[in-house]
């Protein structure tokens, strides 16, 4: 029986300073590796996050516009063309900065036109 307090199959204390020396980098460099991969995959999760929810907050915007621009419309038909002048134009401003937030041209070209006729 070995009482010298070593575990079976751990390294023998043959091992050579430059051995040790050799393993230490080694998994320093292990190290720095797996830290920087992390940071890394930090990164692309939050470019993610960030960009679903602009898609998100976009969408919920663009639903919000859709039904402002109904019921202005509806609001519009009904008034007499002096009145209904100074509605639409009051409205515009509010509309286009709205319309600013969400824009993207391949699928929002046909509400800003509709807005400017």
């Amino acid at each position: 029986v070995d009482l010298s307090g070593r575990k079976a199959g751990a390294r023998q204390a043959t091992e050579s300073r430059s051995d040790f020396v050799k393993r230490q980098h080694q998994e320093r460099e292990a190290r720095e590796r797996k830290r920087i991969r992390e940071a890394a995959s930090r990164q692309i999760q939050a470019l993610y996050r960030g960009h679903r929810c602009r898609r998100l907050q976009g969408a919920e915007k663009r639903e919000v516009f859709d039904k402002r621009y109904a019921d202005i419309s509806k609001v519009s038909g009904v008034l007499p063309a002096p009145q209904k002048a100074k509605f639409v134009f009051q409205l515009l401003v509010p509309m286009l900065r709205l319309l600013v937030f969400f824009f993207r041209r391949a699928v929002d070209q046909d509400r800003l036109s509709a807005m400017l006729e």
